[in-house]
């Protein structure tokens, strides 16, 4: 049997720890760093993305090659994380609520409030790959400051309440596929200039809102049944959306998709409005058109050929619905597609 590997930080050196104990180099640029290898200890590919001064999005995607126990050591200060797993399921105790292990499936929100000087541990099993992000926020008044945008007095309250919390908190909500979508994009931006810095900053302070609107939702609801999605109907919802955006020019039908996922046609279409705020045939079509915008801005394809290649048979009725989403003919897009795919290159 492997002795468990244990590996200890403070919260702001969790890549400097891991480097140190593979003998790795981190890579960096002005607003990130990474650190990405796969030898001995396992297949590891960490981001730490810092948006602004007490503002930090962590994305894991880890796979160790034995139990593995990260010991972080919190700063000086209070601090919020916000932490979602779109892969595996995490376990993790707190050394202020007596390190009781406690656990967030894939999908659930989680918002841990940790006073100064505790010790968080995650524990990682043998040869299971995670997929998660942690955002830290260490300045409190940027979560004050969206008080102001709440509207509903109950909820204000409830979220007045969570703020002013002075000891250790943990609240693992329900399931929300949305988020994992935002994660998705989030995935495909690396912050070189401003542009994309502000978008960043953007998909982040969604997720925050969405979380918190979970939790404001989630304690106005106690008494109720908990949403009709279940781990595994979400976990399908987000492997289906997965191959669609890999393969958006297959043929698609509400049947097929249910025969591959075991998901009933109503679960089907309640996951993507709730994941993607679409339906189904609307979602798929997005995705095409969105694929066709980058077709369009980074090849040499005429519009025809990218039409076809996306899964669409009409030309005209592709162009009514690109009209419609980037308010400009294909055409009009390819001949200024320079300055067009400026524009609508982060969106």
């Amino acid at each position: 049997m492997k002795t468990p590997l244990i590996i200890e930080s403070k919260q702001t050196g969790i890549l400097e720890a891991l480097a140190a104990y593979s003998n790795e180099e981190i890579s960096r640029t002005k607003n990130e760093k990474m650190l990405s290898y796969n030898n001995q200890v396992g297949k590891i590919r960490i981001k730490e993305s810092v948006i602004k001064k007490g503002l930090v999005f962590s994305h894991y995607r880890v796979c160790f090659n034995q139990d593995t126990t990260y010991k972080v050591f919190t700063e000086e200060k209070r601090c919020f994380l916000f932490a979602y797993s779109v892969k595996g399921q995490l376990f993790h105790k707190i050394s202020s609520l007596g390190n009781k292990e406690e656990h967030l499936d894939e999908f659930q929100t989680e918002i841990l409030h940790i006073k100064a000087e505790n010790i968080l541990q995650y524990h990682f099993k043998e040869k299971q790959p995670y997929d998660f992000f942690v955002i830290c926020l260490y300045d409190i008044d940027l979560l004050r400051s969206r008080l102001k945008q709440e509207t509903s007095p109950d909820g204000k309250e409830t979220f007045r309440s969570f703020l002013n919390k002075t000891h250790t908190y943990n609240y693992i909500g329900s399931y929300n596929l949305m988020i994992a979508d935002y994660a998705r994009r989030l995935r495909h931006i690396a912050i070189t200039d401003l542009s994309k810095h502000l978008l960043f900053e953007g998909i982040v302070n969604i997720i925050i809102s969405l979380k918190i609107q979970q939790f404001i939702e989630d304690e106005r609801n106690k008494e109720k049944t908990a949403g009709s999605l279940n781990k595994r109907e979400c976990r399908e919802i987000h492997k289906l959306s997965e191959f669609i955006y890999e393969n958006p020019e297959k043929q698609y039908t509400v049947e097929y998709l249910c025969s591959i996922s075991g998901l009933a046609p109503c679960k089907l279409q309640e996951g993507f409005k709730e994941m993607h705020n679409r339906t189904v045939a609307d979602f798929i079509r997005n995705v095409r058109v969105e694929k066709a915008e980058r077709l369009i801005s980074s090849t040499d394809l005429n519009i025809s050929e990218v039409v076809y290649s996306i899964g669409f048979a009409s030309r005209s009725y592709f162009s009514k619905i690109f009209k419609r989403k980037y308010n400009c003919s294909p055409k009009f897009y390819q001949k200024n597609k320079s300055r067009m795919a400026e524009v609508n290159g982060a969106i």
